[in-house]
Formats: C-alpha cells, sequence, structure tokens
C-alpha cells in the first residue's frame, strides 16, 4: 500500500478484508466501489459493529472500509485511517424535521453541534473545499 494520505480501492489488494454484513449499507457502497475498481470483494470477515471491524484491525486481522466519521475513533485505538479513491464514495446524511414547527432550543443546539462535529470528522481535504 502507498504510505501518502490516499489509497487507491485498487491499493487494498490482497489485504485480508473486515467487512460489514451484507444488510449494511456501508457494505453495498464497498462492494459498488470494489467493482468499479475491479476488485472482486472476498471478505475474510463480516461484522456487524462498525467498532467491532476497528477492534480485529487494531488486532491486525486485516483491513475494513469504514465511512469517516469513525475515524476518531479508530485513532484512539491505533489504527490509522486513510481516504480511499478511485472511485470516489460518497453518501448523503440528512436531517427531517416537521416542516410546520419550529426546532426547539435544545434540538436547534443538538442541530448546531452536529454540523460542527460532521465538518470535523470529514478529511481535511474535503473541509478546507468547503463541504
Amino acid at each position: 500500500m502507498r504510505r501518502s494520505g490516499r489509497l487507491r480501492w485498487k491499493d487494498l489488494g490482497s489485504a485480508p478484508l473486515i467487512a460489514m454484513t451484507r444488510d449494511s449499507r456501508i457494505r453495498f457502497l464497498v462492494d459498488h466501489a470494489c467493482e468499479s475498481a475491479g476488485q472482486i470483494v472476498r471478505p475474510a470477515y463480516e461484522v456487524s459493529h462498525m467498532t467491532t471491524a476497528i477492534m480485529m484491525v487494531e488486532a491486525g486481522l486485516g483491513v475494513a472500509v469504514l465511512p469517516a466519521y469513525v475515524w476518531g475513533f479508530a485513532r484512539a485505538f491505533n489504527v490509522v485511517s486513510k481516504a480511499l479513491s478511485d472511485p470516489e464514495v460518497r453518501r448523503e446524511v440528512a436531517i427531517v424535521q416537521a416542516s410546520s414547527k419550529a426546532l426547539s432550543p435544545a434540538a436547534e443546539a443538538f442541530l448546531k453541534c452536529l454540523r460542527k462535529c460532521a465538518r470535523a470528522a470529514l478529511p481535511r481535504g474535503l473541509r478546507q473545499a468547503g463541504r
């Protein structure tokens, strides 16, 4: 694998893959990206929880492809996180609220905190691009 801050999907190569179970949206996105990069998805392990995947990576059992928002958690366990590209994978997160009602002060504060945390979880390049 390359030493730079980014990897291409094909750089994952023969590393044992710790994948989310097939009913996970993350797994769907990983499978699609691997196929787009000409890679065949053959997980060595399938797990239901991202925390399990991170612990397995820490134990040296393989690599996991997970959303950027878990990078902070992974760092607490000495797990290195790198952005993947070629293809770049994105997913949208939405906040849903009733159009006829204003948010309570607590909900407004939560929304402000959520936006701040979401921006902080983005890889540096995306954060600087104002996304």
